[in-house]
């Protein structure tokens, strides 16, 4: 009777936690041929998952991007042409 307590109690809080942690996971396939993938602890909205494809779009494919911005500075740093 104890073992069989134990199992059913044991079954009980595994259900309750794969309920608790569900997770809604989406995928955006970017302009430049690059996927993202993004995971929420809630689905998204229309609106959300519109804002976020623009966000990738704006960071992952773009030609120029915070990191290039600054190797484009160092670039004119080191030239001698310019004063």
């Amino acid at each position: 009777m104890k073992k069989k307590f134990i199992f059913i109690a044991a079954t009980i809080m595994a259900a309750a936690g794969i309920a608790v942690a569900a997770e809604y996971h989406y995928g955006f396939i970017l302009s430049c041929g690059k996927t993202e993938y993004y995971t929420s602890t809630r689905p998204l909205t229309d609106a959300e998952l519109a804002e976020r494809a623009e966000f990738y779009e704006n960071t992952k494919c773009s030609k120029i991007t915070a990191d290039k911005q600054v190797d484009d500075r160092e670039d004119l740093l080191k030239d001698t042409n310019h004063p």
